[in-house]
């Protein structure tokens, strides 16, 4: 989502979802959470700052904990460090926000993380069969040039320009104009991860969805995620490509973005 901001009033264009949750948008949404005083939600929806020396204890990544969710260098880079929880929470945030400003009133259908199924769709720019989101099969363009944010070769992670993240916007759009759907950062999906799966779901509407709670085996707390991220080799770039995280952690390579399903528009008239 993009926002842009107007006088007091922070304004969203919803229209294209084109990048992952940046910094910026996340801390928008708890500094919110802390006006309506919403404590319990916050300590849930609230980043894990010591994700980065949690993953990779014996690298350079201290300052990363300290300057990477709070720096203003960093407000244009995805959010990471979030649980699913803390994700549902924005979702049910920002659609809130969508309908307290926007003048088209959208409804029946609220903002939320994409399936696999969807997501996949989206990557692949409607359903076509390449391997990469660009298209091409090589994860380099004809001048030598790394298409995406991640672990190529032997670990060489500057090679790509980035050590780690990367800002939301960088690299080539695919063909719907979304930004990193490879690499970056992983992107949480509403999907549990269940192997057997497609022994029992239609092939006609893939859909797979359990909700499992604190108490649930923590086999049933998996959930899919896709993209592939900067600390990944380049065969996690792939759309089909898989892989899973127990939705009640939180890692510095997972971020999100948001869908929203299109169903019809009225025309709310507020008078200006």
């Amino acid at each position: 989502s993009q926002y842009l901001q107007h006088g007091e009033k922070v304004l969203i264009n919803f229209a294209i979802w084109r990048t992952e949750i940046t910094n910026v948008e996340y801390r928008l949404f708890l500094n919110d959470l802390i006006v309506q005083n919403r404590k319990v939600d916050y300590v849930l929806a609230s980043v894990n700052e010591t994700g980065w020396t949690e993953a990779f204890a014996y690298a350079y990544s201290k300052p990363m904990d300290s300057l990477y969710f709070k720096h203003p260098a960093y407000d244009d880079y995805p959010v990471v460090n979030v649980p699913l929880e803390g994700v549902q929470l924005y979702c049910e945030w920002i659609t809130k926000e969508i309908h307290l400003i926007g003048k088209n009133k959208f409804f029946l259908d609220k903002v939320r993380l994409p399936t696999e199924v969807e997501w996949e769709y989206l990557a692949s720019s409607g359903g076509k069969f390449d391997p990469y989101p660009w298209g091409g099969p090589y994860s380099r363009n004809s001048k030598g040039c790394l298409l995406a944010n991640f672990k190529p070769v032997r670990g060489n992670y500057i090679a790509d320009g980035y050590a780690f993240t990367a800002p939301s916007m960088s690299y080539w759009p695919n063909d719907y104009g979304l930004y990193n759907m490879a690499g970056n950062v992983s992107e949480w999906s509403s999907t549990p991860f269940e192997p057997s799966a497609s022994l029992f779901v239609s092939d006609m509407n893939p859909y797979y969805t359990y909700d499992a709670d604190q108490n649930s085996h923590p086999m049933l707390k998996r959930k899919v995620v896709k993209g592939g991220s900067w600390k990944d080799v380049g065969a996690f770039l792939q759309v089909a490509a898989k892989d899973y995280e127990y939705q009640d952690t939180s890692k510095c390579y997972i971020g999100f973005r948001c869908v929203k399903t299109y169903a019809a528009v009225e025309t709310v008239n507020f008078g200006y």
